[in-house]
């Protein structure tokens, strides 16, 4: 599923939705700096990727999760923005924004340094 997912519609119109969702999927994974734990970077990832099922899907987010059979950490940081992975996407999803404020904010109410992040995001902005 994790291969697969950005590549299901063949549709040109959702290629900067596929685009986005690798990029948040990334930048998730260098945010968490999950080291030598493929396992965790292999989450970190899936939410990431899975935290814009609606918009590729056309359905509401809840909706679309609740039919995959995924651990806990990734529905509650996805669905219910809480959780251990919660952190993680809610400073990659304001990274998507405009809003430099916002990223501040963000980053300081999840105690994540910016120099940490401006890191991650080059590092995942590299790989795309």
């Amino acid at each position: 599923l994790l291969e697969q997912m950005p590549q299901a519609s063949v549709d040109p119109n959702l290629e900067p939705i596929r685009q986005a969702m690798v990029l948040r999927a990334r930048i998730m994974e260098r945010l968490a700096d999950a080291g030598v734990e493929d396992a965790l970077r292999h989450e970190l990832h899936l939410c990431g990727v899975l935290s814009q099922l609606d918009l590729l899907l056309g359905e509401p987010l809840g909706t679309a999760i609740h039919r995959l059979p995924l651990p806990g950490r990734i529905a509650s940081a996805v669905v219910g923005q809480s959780g251990a992975y919660a952190p993680w996407l809610a400073v990659a999803s304001a990274l998507e924004s405009s809003n430099t404020r916002m990223v501040r904010e963000v980053c300081r109410a999840h105690k994540m340094a910016a120099e940490g992040v401006n890191r991650a995001l080059l590092r995942a902005l590299a790989t795309v």
